[in-house]
């Protein structure tokens, strides 16, 4: 059994399917959040501006005003697990001496674990996308029909890969298993006012 702890728990199949979640999340190079679509985990995109002639990724401190701009949100594990939700999760700026920019679970007493350190992510992950095809969306209504083609993707992508892997019908998350990316996905849409 390996050595790894989150929350005073050794890694084990006696995780419930959140901690695995977390586990992925804190692991992963990626952004890491939860998809009402999809209805579970997804890694996604790093999400890019245009700077002059070039493209660059969007600063950790940033993301909270391009998610805005954009009508997103990125649900906490609570839309999952029970505790509530859909919600937004909390970026937040944290830390007095060494700050950083983080991702956190709805509710300030985290009910569900997530958690993702925002400048960990923006330097490792390889993913990069400007999501344009988000720009002219203007209602949820219009949000869904958009990222229908894209959830049809992703389901033949997670069918083919189930399929290769022997597909063990398991729900549960294993340790082996990299969480599926979800292309052109970047948040659910904001209810209008």
């Amino acid at each position: 059994m390996s050595s790894i702890v989150r929350n005073n728990k050794q890694l084990s199949s006696e995780w419930s399917t959140v901690e695995w979640w977390c586990y992925y999340q804190y692991h992963s190079y990626d952004l890491v959040v939860y998809s009402i679509l999809i209805s579970g985990p997804v890694r996604i995109a790093w999400p890019t501006v245009k700077v002059g002639d070039a493209i660059v990724p969007v600063e950790p401190e940033d993301l909270p005003a391009w998610l805005l701009e954009h009508g997103l949100y990125w649900p906490c594990w609570c839309a999952y697990s029970g505790t509530g939700g859909p919600y937004p999760c909390r970026l937040e700026k944290y830390g007095l001496h060494k700050v950083r920019y983080m991702a956190f679970c709805h509710y300030s007493d985290s009910r569900c674990g997530f958690e993702m350190d925002l400048g960990k992510k923006f330097s490792m992950t390889d993913f990069l996308d400007d999501y344009g095809h988000l720009e002219s969306v203007e209602s949820v209504t219009d949000f869904e029909k958009l990222m229908k083609p894209y959830v049809e993707l992703f389901e033949r992508d997670a069918e083919s890969d189930h399929s290769e892997d022997g597909g063990s019908g398991s729900e549960e998350l294993d340790e082996s298993v990299a969480l599926p990316f979800f292309k052109g996905y970047c948040g659910e849409m904001e209810d209008g006012p």
